[in-house]
C-alpha cells in the first residue's frame, strides 16, 4: 500500500472550513465575490476565483491600488493557460526582452517536474498527510502542482495575487483542486490546527517579521505535524543567490542594501538571509516546536550546468555526510533545511530529515 492510500484521500477534506479571518481568526461566510468575517465583520474580496485575505497594515504596498490592478489583470488573462498568464506577469517587468520572458516562463513551467523526486523523498512527510499541507509563499505554485499530480491538496498562501492566478490555472489544468489565498505569513487566514504540514521553500528570508511567521505556522499546524524551511545561509562562502554578489551576508544588515545597490544596481530591501543558528533560535523563541538543522545534498539540476560545479557536487555531498564537517557546513555552507515538529511527529520527521 502506498503512502497516499495510508493517509486517505485528501480531496475529501472540506477546504472551505480551514479558512478564518486573518485579523480576528473568526470563521468566514463565503460568497462568489466576497467573504465576510462572522466576528469583526470585515469583508474580503474574491478576485479571479482567489480569496484576497490580505491586511493593509501588513502589505508593503498600497493594498487598495493592488486590488484594482489585479482585478483588471484577472479579466485580462481570463481564458489564458498558465504559461500565458506567466508570460503576462513577466511581460510587465521593465526592460525584459521577449527572449528573457520566454526563458523564465519555460523555467516556471518546468519547476513542478523538478519537485517530483522531492515529493516522494524528503517532502513526503509534509505532503502526504490526512489534512492539507500549507505551501507558505507559494508564488506560482510549483509545490502545489507537483502535489496535485500525486492526488494531494496543498493550501497556497502568498502576498502576490498575480502569481496565485497562474497557480490556480495550472492546478486546474493538472486536474487538482486549487485552495489559494492572498495573505501575509504574519497573519495566516487559517484555523488553529487545520494544516497537516507546512513547507516554506526559500521564503523565510523574504518575510518582514520572522518571529510572527513562525508563530503563525505553529498555530495552524496540527499536533503531530511538521514544518520544514529551506533557505540560503547568510554566511555562505559562495555568492548571494538572489543577486549573485559575494560577501553580502558577512556585512551588517544595515549595510547590505546599500552594498548590493552599489555593486549591481539591484534592490535588496526585501531579502534578509539568516544563519542556521539564528533561525534555530527564532524557532525556539517564538514557537512550541522542536527543531533541528539538516545539511541537504546538492543535486546537479540545481546548478547552472557549469563543468566545475558538476565536478564539485560529489565532493561537496561526500563532505556534507561526515559528522565532523557538520559545524563547518552549518557556519558557511550554501544553504540548509530546518525541520521543526510537534512532539507526536518527532520520529517521522527525524527520519525524513536524515534522508
Amino acid at each position: 500500500m502506498d503512502r497516499a492510500s495510508e493517509v486517505g484521500d485528501s480531496t475529501e477534506v472540506p477546504t472551505r472550513d480551514i479558512w478564518c479571518c486573518p485579523a480576528c481568526k473568526a470563521g468566514l461566510d463565503h460568497g462568489a465575490e466576497f467573504v465576510d468575517c462572522r466576528g469583526c465583520g470585515q469583508r474580503y474580496p474574491v478576485i479571479g476565483g482567489v480569496l484576497d485575505l490580505r491586511i493593509d497594515a501588513l502589505c508593503p504596498f498600497d493594498l487598495a491600488e493592488d486590488r484594482r490592478r489585479v482585478t483588471a489583470f484577472a479579466k485580462d488573462v481570463e481564458g489564458l493557460d498558465a504559461a500565458g498568464i506567466v508570460r503576462r506577469i513577466y511581460g510587465r517587468r521593465p526592460g525584459w526582452s521577449d527572449d528573457r520572458i520566454e526563458f523564465r516562463t519555460g523555467q516556471v513551467m518546468q519547476f513542478p517536474d523538478l519537485l517530483a523526486d522531492e515529493i516522494s523523498g524528503w517532502l513526503r512527510e509534509i505532503v502526504f498527510q490526512d489534512l492539507p499541507f500549507l505551501d507558505l509563499g507559494s508564488a506560482h505554485g510549483m509545490l502545489l502542482i507537483a502535489a496535485a499530480r500525486e492526488g494531494r491538496i496543498g493550501v497556497g498562501v502568498d502576498l502576490s495575487l498575480d502569481w496565485l492566478l497562474a497557480a490556480q490555472r495550472r492546478i486546474l489544468d493538472e486536474g487538482g483542486l486549487p485552495v489559494l489565498a492572498a495573505a501575509s505569513g504574519e497573519a495566516l487566514p487559517l484555523r488553529d490546527g487545520a494544516i497537516g504540514g507546512v513547507a516554506g521553500l526559500d521564503v523565510i528570508e523574504h518575510v518582514s517579521d520572522v518571529g510572527k511567521v513562525l508563530a503563525e505556522a505553529d498555530r495552524v499546524l496540527r499536533p503531530g505535524g511538521a514544518l520544514v524551511l529551506t533557505t540560503p545561509n547568510r554566511f555562505s562562502l559562495v555568492s548571494e543567490p538572489h543577486v549573485f554578489i559575494w560577501g553580502v551576508g558577512w556585512l551588517p544588515y544595515r549595510w547590505q542594501e546599500r552594498y548590493v545597490k552599489w555593486r549591481s544596481g539591484l534592490s535588496y530591501g526585501r531579502t534578509r538571509l539568516m544563519s542556521s543558528w539564528s533561525l534555530l533560535r527564532m524557532v525556539r523563541d517564538h514557537t512550541r516546536l522542536k527543531a533541528r538543522i539538516h545539511i541537504p545534498q546538492v543535486r546537479a539540476v540545481h546548478t547552472r550546468h557549469s563543468t566545475l560545479r558538476d565536478l564539485l557536487i560529489p565532493l561537496y555531498n561526500g563532505m556534507a555526510k561526515h559528522r565532523f564537517m557538520r559545524p563547518v557546513f552549518l557556519l558557511c555552507g550554501p544553504f540548509f533545511r530546518l525541520w521543526a515538529w510537534k512532539p507526536a511527529a518527532v520520529e517521522t520527521c527525524s527520519r525524513a530529515a536524515s534522508e
